[in-house]
């Protein structure tokens, strides 16, 4: 379990949001806004009519989020008590935001009135939020933590936080005798410290301590290490420390560039690469992957950062060099669809509408159907034509659990409320006939008034 949580942990900072957020700079504290919640509200109202017994928490979860994002914090409480035990997605954005907002003793009072991993989760902000601002209580409120694997990363986060203002060899003994204290694996101890001490150096800027703590681990668990080293540093795109990673990661994978067991775990470092803005290093790993499938699928995932980064020309010149798909192949077709789909996700996301559409114009493939006019809709809103983005969504069947129809609808939704306001969108989204499309429609106005409406691309690799 040690292992399996470890990597968990160390995928999830690139890709989602992992206790290594604490490490960075955090977003300002929202302040509650009236026009904000009384469109979260009447989200909620129709949530509460949803027969369907499944999808009602579902989206119930969602407005809890919409409301934790909103800093209205009473409200999100209120929703999450309802079913608190499933709710620990909801609560894992609560508690951020409160923390963010300095409520860390009502993040403590919230958390004991919720059950299972929902508590263990806000509990875990607020011990590591605690140990960043140095403050006592961080070992009492560890204490609490009943989940188990909770309780280990939060140990673990919390000895990096400490580590980046103590010498390295305090923090090496920290995490040594942490290693020792839980389950051992078929990852040795030491490739498991090499590993811990290479995403300390990243995190306190000494890249050459962190590559040479990499040399240490041996083979498939290095480039994993390496992986999570680079997802340490991705929000620091412009830095000499991320340069000199990246460039360190092209030496650490050579021995392994010719194994076609290692593709995969090469595919996740050009990706890492990307992600941390080193353009030139990622497309160089991903042409020397073996492995075609794994090639295209780091070229893909490049593409979508270099469109990220505005420089759509050089993602474009990345996709044509992609590997033609022979006539018949159907396991080849899908996974171009697949590509094409993550890039009209990403063209869309930057404001490029007509060109998502063009993306999404070269799937054929009915199996995608529902996904394509997801997307499509989502392009149409951003070309401004939202009365047939808005037409297209609504014909989207609607299917638990995907709910491609209510993601549809919300994405729609959030664009015009962006771009023209709540009054604008709200006299649509009540016209909707079943609560479920209601509920997503306000939803997305609540996106679209709390910021720019986006989408997160999911990684395109499958092991």
């Amino acid at each position: 379990m040690r292992q399996l949580t470890h990597w968990i942990c160390c995928i999830a900072c690139l890709l989602t949001f992992c206790s290594f957020t604490l490490l960075a700079k955090e977003p300002a504290c929202q302040r509650s806004s009236a026009q904000i919640k009384a469109v979260i509200d009447l989200a909620r109202a129709n949530a509460m009519e949803i027969k369907n017994e499944y999808g009602r928490p579902d989206l119930l979860q969602e407005v809890a989020k919409a409301y934790a994002q909103d800093g209205d914090f009473d409200d999100a409480i209120a929703v999450i008590r309802v079913d608190s035990k499933f709710m620990w997605q909801a609560a894992d954005v609560l508690g951020r935001n409160m923390l963010r907002c300095g409520q860390s003793t009502a993040v403590k009072t919230a958390a004991h009135s919720f059950e299972g991993r929902t508590r263990s989760l806000m509990l875990q902000w607020l011990a590591e939020r605690q140990a960043k601002h140095d403050d006592p209580g961080a070992g009492e409120t560890l204490g609490l933590i009943k989940d188990a694997d909770i309780r280990q990363d939060a140990q673990f986060n919390i000895i990096l936080i400490k580590g980046r203002n103590e010498s390295p060899a305090a923090a090496e003994d920290r995490i040594r005798k942490f290693l020792e204290s839980v389950p051992s694996s078929t990852t040795s101890r030491e490739d498991l410290l090499s590993q811990d001490m290479a995403l300390l150096y990243a995190m306190r800027d000494e890249p050459e301590a962190a590559i040479a703590s990499l040399t240490k681990i041996d083979g498939r668990e290095r480039v994993y290490s390496l992986y999570a080293v680079l997802g340490a540093v991705a929000g620091e795109k412009d830095s000499k420390e991320s340069e000199q990673l990246s460039k360190g990661a092209l030496e650490l994978v050579h021995p392994f560039l010719k194994d076609p067991d290692r593709a995969y775990d090469l595919s996740l470092v050009a990706f890492a690469q990307a992600r941390a803005g080193r353009f030139d290093d990622a497309i160089t790993l991903a042409q020397a992957i073996p492995d075609e499938q794994r090639r295209n699928e780091a070229l893909v995932m490049i593409a979508t950062c270099l469109i990220e980064a505005k420089d759509e020309t050089r993602a474009t010149t990345i996709l044509q060099s992609l590997s033609s798909v022979p006539p018949g192949n159907q396991d080849l077709e899908v996974q171009r669809a697949m590509a094409w789909v993550r890039i009209a996700m990403a063209q869309a996301n930057a404001g490029h509408g007509e060109a998502a559409l063009a993306s999404l114009d070269k799937i054929h493939d009915k199996r995608f159907d529902d996904a394509v006019n997801l997307q499509r809709a989502y392009a149409l809103a951003r070309t401004g034509k939202l009365t047939d983005a808005a037409a297209l969504a609504t014909q989207i069947p609607q299917r638990f659990p995907d709910d491609l129809r209510g993601r549809a609808l919300r994405l729609v939704a959030a664009v015009n409320a962006h771009q023209n306001g709540a009054p604008a969108v709200i006299g649509w989204a009540k016209q909707l006939t079943s609560s479920e499309d209601r509920t997503s429609a306000c939803l997305g106005i609540a996106d679209g008034l709390l910021g720019e409406p986006n989408q997160e691309i999911p990684p395109y690799f499958q092991d």
